[in-house]
């Protein structure tokens, strides 16, 4: 299995692209192209399937390869940069999650294209606001004078383990 880059399929972007690198992507059994960052609201999702996914998912079943695709609930590298010493880069909230509507509509697109398997980034991945796993839900329960996204940051009232049970509930249809 590959986690390869976004653009593996068109050595553009963030792939490499020298030659070669082309056979070494197709070489894997299971390919997983990064999705993290490459849109931030459902018409971006939209997009990225259309324009991504369904060119990767075609080009897969013609190898004989299995796709993996990646999904993630928001983004922030606020709590990286910060510590980083890098604050132009430590946008707070920069892809909300919007209290769980941005990965349902990210597995709601992959559903419908009947994909068999999906990789949720990440477990947890505090630092860039992408974990699932039970976090706190408001900012008074962050220690004092942390900025940090916390899951109810957009004005929801979700369980501390909400994406974990929704994700429980994901039934791949085939």
């Amino acid at each position: 299995m590959g986690g390869v880059p976004t653009y593996w399929r068109t050595l553009s972007g963030d792939s490499k692209s020298q030659i070669g690198w082309d056979k070494v992507y197709r070489n894997y059994d299971v390919l997983s192209p990064w999705a993290v960052g490459r849109f931030g609201d459902n018409y971006g999702a939209d997009q990225f399937i259309k324009k991504i996914v369904i060119p990767d998912l075609i080009e897969t079943q013609r190898l004989g390869l299995a796709y993996l695709p990646v999904i993630f609930p928001g983004f922030s590298w606020h709590n990286l940069m910060i510590n980083r010493h890098h604050p132009s880069k430590a946008i707070l909230n920069q892809i909300p999650r919007r209290c769980g509507q941005f990965i349902q509509r990210q597995i709601d697109n992959l559903l419908k294209l009947k994909v068999s398997s999906i990789y949720v980034a990440m477990f947890d991945e505090v630092d860039e606001a992408t974990a699932v796993f039970p976090v706190e839900t408001v900012s008074g329960g962050l220690p004092a004078e942390a900025k940090m996204v916390y899951l109810n940051q957009d004005g929801c009232d979700l369980a501390s383990d909400w994406y974990l049970q929704t994700l429980k509930n994901v039934e791949i249809i085939h």
